[in-house]
């Protein structure tokens, strides 16, 4: 897909993407996706980034599955004052998920991230916590208790902000802890209603 900028459009963008999953029912899904974007603006600053997935659930009895997902994302943005330097994001993921009770099940794991962005060179660890409780056919609660590492690139910065400033300090947020919890009820035949609230913990804000 590509769009024209106009006089009013700073960027201009290119993307592609394409992606594969299993069809027939089974113990194994999976899914892959891979992406390549490019911007550009009328002064001097341009980003790509390369964006590959995969998930993977796999169903080892009634009731109990392991879910699995990997992510790598490769940006190199440069700038006026900014040199093309490559970040790179990657996420893994793993967690067991099972009915504990009857009508209340888990899913606990880990999700590991590693990126060498400016701030953060590091390796990165957070909890994978989820609970599901259907409390009638058609009302459930969930709770979670989560974590990971958000990008933060000057596609996603100039979707916000067309006007975006040059030069800008760009960082990917640290989702230390978020904490959240929801309730999900379906009020009619092809229409579902949802509540809930959140509190995070968010490191390297930009």
């Amino acid at each position: 897909v590509t769009e024209a900028s106009d006089v009013l459009q700073r960027f201009n963008r290119f993307s592609l993407g394409g992606s594969i999953a299993s069809s027939a029912p089974g113990k194994t899904q999976y899914a892959a996706d891979a992406a390549f974007g490019y911007l550009s603006d009328r002064f001097d600053a341009k980003e790509s980034k390369v964006d590959l997935s995969a998930t993977g659930t796999f169903k080892l009895k009634e009731k109990k599955q392991l879910n699995t997902s990997f992510a790598y994302q490769l940006l190199s943005r440069q700038d006026a004052f900014v040199d093309a330097k490559p970040r790179n994001l990657v996420t893994a993921s793993g967690s067991y998920a099972f009915e504990l009770i009857e009508k209340l099940t888990l899913e606990a794991g880990l999700t590991v991230a590693y990126e060498n962005d400016t701030i953060d060179k590091d390796v990165h660890v957070y909890p994978k916590a989820i609970a599901n409780y259907a409390i009638s056919k058609k009302v459930s609660a969930q709770a979670s208790l989560t974590g990971g590492m958000n990008s933060v690139s000057l596609h996603s910065l100039s979707n916000e902000n067309p006007w975006l400033a040059p030069n800008v300090a760009i960082h990917h947020t640290n989702e230390a802890l978020m904490l959240a919890a929801s309730i999900k009820a379906v009020a009619a035949k092809n229409l579902e209603a949802s509540a809930g609230m959140s509190v995070a913990s968010l490191k390297n804000l930009y």
